[in-house]
């Protein structure tokens, strides 16, 4: 009878997760942030982010040391949450470059990887509520001497609504112990 009851319980949890539900477009939305970079050349820093998200589109800007850039991502689905991926990034000196790439969707994560000219790039974002969006990611690329370096990032946004100083955010952890409430 134990083993009844056991097996009946492991059929239903399965069968929860085969109606989970597909993530097949994005949650639209203008978000602001900021990141964190490390290299595996031991350079370290911070950098602004923004992004417009509309269904299988999103355009992202990236300022870095007064540098910026910006890609553009259009993600084709197929019917079981997997996609393909066209990258359109251009650098700081107005370089375009088209890359292709795959990925698939997991609840309210999703992972991409796609090569670059110079490298491959893979990155994992998970939509949290409607209002956020975190993203973690690495660029392995060969440098000018021709050895092999990484590139690891962790970015954390919040939808932008037209005001700066919207703090209806509150619940919203940056990370930073610092944070002040204003009255």
């Amino acid at each position: 009878m134990k083993r009844f009851v056991f097996l009946a319980i492991a059929i239903f949890s399965l069968g929860s997760f085969a109606e989970e539900k597909l993530l097949r477009e994005f949650p639209a939305g203008s978000y602001i942030g900021e990141g964190w970079y490390l290299t595996s050349a031991g350079q370290e820093g911070r950098y602004s982010s923004f992004a417009e998200v509309v269904g299988t589109e999103w355009t992202a800007a990236y300022v870095t040391d007064g540098r910026l850039t910006t890609y553009t991502a259009a993600f084709d689905f197929s019917n079981d949450s997997f996609f393909n991926v066209d990258v359109t990034q251009v650098d700081s000196a107005g370089t375009q470059s088209e890359h292709l790439g795959n990925g698939y969707c997991i609840r309210d994560t999703c992972h991409l990887s796609a090569f670059l000219g110079h490298g491959l790039l893979e990155e994992t974002v998970k939509f949290v509520s409607d209002s956020r969006i975190e993203r973690i990611g690495s660029l392995i690329y060969m440098d000018q001497n021709g050895d092999m370096q990484t590139i690891i990032w962790e970015e954390k946004m919040v939808e932008f609504g037209g005001n700066l100083d919207d703090s209806d955010d509150d619940d919203y952890d940056d990370g930073d112990d610092n944070d002040e409430i204003e009255e």
